[in-house]
């Protein structure tokens, strides 16, 4: 991080209570007055407990822009994903395999947030795309508007 604040590295984890996952969430973000650029990397796992073959996680690669307000912000994030957890129980080890996925995945999440220093509430949309090439198109998926809320914890 430089004297300025214009370059820094976040990390953030948590819990998706609506989908079972756990996530794990690496950016470079640049900022440049109230203006917002990051590149984030982020990891989402679940615990199965299954005796069929399943995807257990997924890695995603994003962009995410935002613009702050005061104590506004508006945030549009962009993630593409090729790889995915697969665990197989018919090969006896209990760690998941790393596959590359076929089909182009993607999401888009639009948000709104009200920020103070030790907690934010945010109003979004969250949409999931994929691009199938035999109909030259995108099908979404899972798409939901939501409610998020997060509490700061500094170590």
């Amino acid at each position: 991080m430089d004297e300025n604040r214009t370059i820094f590295l976040s990390t953030f984890g948590g819990y998706d209570f609506g989908k079972s996952t756990y996530f794990l969430r690496l950016s470079s973000d640049f900022q440049v007055e109230n203006i917002t650029v990051s590149i984030p990397f982020e990891l989402t796992t679940k615990i199965v407990d299954t005796n069929e073959p399943t995807e257990t996680g997924r890695f995603n690669l994003g962009l995410s822009a935002s613009v702050n307000f005061g104590n506004m912000n508006l945030s549009v994030s962009a993630y593409y994903s090729a790889l995915y957890l697969f665990y197989d129980p018919a090969f006896n080890v209990n760690i998941p395999t790393v596959y590359n996925d076929d089909i182009f995945r993607s999401s888009l999440n639009v948000k709104i947030s009200y920020i103070q220093p030790t907690f934010s509430i945010s109003l979004g949309y969250f949409a999931s795309l994929r691009w199938l090439s035999y109909r030259s198109s995108f099908i979404t998926g899972e798409n939901s508007p939501y409610i998020d809320a997060k509490v700061k914890v500094r170590f």
